[in-house]
């Protein structure tokens, strides 16, 4: 009932939610859960009123919330703590993707998806944790359409973003976030692997340079690109002004950097 919530008339979801929870149950407890679906965080109201586990979760929301927008600035954001998905194997945090623009009719979640911690070791597998997601072919394809994204375009990697240590990880998606915004193409790792290794993957992919935060670029608020056919680097400012001339630097003539709204 609670994943239908948006989808029924306010009437009608009233109406069921006290069919569900029964007769038995205190009027407090009913309009005490719904008006934790309505929390945004961070909510220091909320917060003291849960439970020890429940401030735990809410204070991971947080610390998420906040990697998001240090990550994509300006993306939407919105903790909702009404949506239900896989109870069966799901463990963590679960999410749904929308379309945020307000004059687009794409109502559909174009992906869903969330943190498991015991699948793989259910079918005898090692008990690897993970984090995996589904995507709606159908509801991406409607979202190109409307915003006008054409899906003819070639399979080339601009830049390859790498990372030096286990503490980079941050500054790397952060980098790749950004130059992104600048309509380059390049690809971010997930998980820490030599140089050499990140270097060939780089060169099979196409990219025609690898762009990095090593310690001296994070102190200098600044980022390397280095060119993968000659050898010579380029160092870049990280604001609005540096990216630019990093992108131009990058873009082929023919690539208009066309970026989805």
């Amino acid at each position: 009932l609670i994943d239908r919530k948006d989808k029924l008339p306010a009437e009608e979801f009233q109406r069921r939610w006290a069919e569900t929870l029964g007769n038995g149950t205190m009027p407090t407890a009913h309009s005490k859960i719904l008006e934790l679906f309505e929390a945004n965080v961070p909510d220091e109201r909320i917060h003291s009123a849960l439970s020890p586990q429940g401030q735990a979760i809410w204070e991971q929301l947080c610390v998420l919330r906040q990697s998001l927008g240090t990550l994509f600035a300006g993306l939407s954001v919105r903790v909702d703590l009404s949506i239900a998905r896989g109870f069966a194997y799901y463990t963590g945090v679960v999410f749904e993707i929308f379309d945020a623009h307000p004059q687009k009719e794409n109502r559909r979640a174009l992906f869903g998806g969330g943190r498991y911690d015991n699948l793989l070791a259910a079918f005898g597998a090692e008990p690897l944790s993970g984090v995996g997601f589904g995507v709606s072919d159908v509801a991406l394809l409607n979202f190109c359409d409307t915003h006008g994204v054409s899906l003819d375009q070639p399979n080339r990697i601009d830049a390859a973003v790498v990372r030096f240590s286990a503490d980079d990880r941050l500054a790397a998606l952060e980098l790749a976030a950004r130059l992104r915004s600048q309509g380059i193409r390049c690809t971010s790792p997930l998980t820490e692997q030599k140089f050499g290794k990140q270097i060939q993957a780089a060169e099979r992919m196409g990219a025609k340079a690898i762009a990095f935060r090593g310690s001296d670029e994070m102190k200098s608020n600044t980022f390397c690109l280095k060119w993968l056919a000659t050898g010579d680097q380029e160092i870049f400012s990280m604001d609005q002004a540096g990216l630019a001339s990093c992108a131009e630097r990058l873009r082929p003539p023919e690539h208009t950097g066309r970026t989805v709204p």
